[in-house]
């Protein structure tokens, strides 16, 4: 994992007690909780905090880091400001669609988000992290 870490966000949890988990994760989902949305929208609110703080290494293995950050730059500016409170089912569906069209996968935003829904989830039952 060590050796992987600086081109790969999971490996680089791994290797870093899951630093990038604790700084833009676990905030995402207090922050969340502390405006009331329910547990999807809270998931969601997570997945976007990824895809819009850090350059998504599966799509940079895929397309190349380049790509992997203009994509962040691009859900920043589209889907960064939702208010997830309003339930924007139909602009995250256009927003995944367009993604889907250019052959884009933000797969390692999703394995982040549910790590931190993991971590989140031993913290609650009182596991030691």
């Amino acid at each position: 994992m060590a050796e992987a870490a600086s081109r790969d966000s999971i490996a680089r949890a791994y290797t870093s007690d899951y630093a990038d988990l604790r700084r833009i994760g676990l905030p995402a989902l207090a922050s969340a909780r502390e405006k009331g949305l329910a547990a999807p929208w809270a998931t969601a609110a997570v997945h976007l905090a990824f895809l819009t703080g850090l350059p998504d290494s599966h799509i940079a293995r895929k397309h190349g880091t380049e790509r992997a950050e203009s994509v962040r730059r691009e859900a920043l500016e589209a889907v960064g400001s939702l208010d997830l409170a309003q339930a924007p089912v139909d602009l995250l569906l256009a927003y995944d669609r367009r993604l889907k069209a250019a052959g884009l996968n933000p797969g390692t935003s999703a394995d982040l988000t549910v790590a931190t829904l993991f971590l989140d989830a031993l913290a609650h039952a009182g596991a030691s992290l």
